[in-house]
């Protein structure tokens, strides 16, 4: 899998809840990352490049934004729905080709 930097994850983590990631100041962009996610992004990082993806296949289709999704639902613990909303994740979103709100929000976050 490809090494995904820091502020990378806090790019995602802003495009996620739609404020511009260089508009805040840094202190500012740490709390809303780590108040949406529940760790900072150099803990995404680090959690990234432990996944390997040669040991189990699965995870060779996996992109940071998924890592994201799943730490979102752990941390807020909302609704699939709620959370695929929040995400703005349906088909033409994904990156996945067909599929629906419902089936492609589950099967990456998990």
């Amino acid at each position: 899998m490809v090494p995904c930097p820091p502020a990378s994850f806090e790019h995602l983590g802003a495009k996620m809840w739609r404020h511009s990631s260089v508009a805040a100041s840094e202190t500012t962009r740490h709390h809303r990352f780590r108040g949406f996610f529940g760790c900072s992004a150099d803990i995404c990082s680090i959690l990234w490049d432990t996944l390997d993806s040669d040991e189990n296949p699965t995870l060779q289709r996996v992109q940071p934004i998924h890592l994201l999704w799943t730490l979102m639902f752990l941390k807020q613990y909302n609704t699939e729905f709620v959370n695929a909303a929040v995400v703005g994740c349906d088909e033409k979103h994904s990156g996945l080709g067909s599929g629906t709100l419902w089936s492609v929000y589950p099967t990456w976050m998990w």
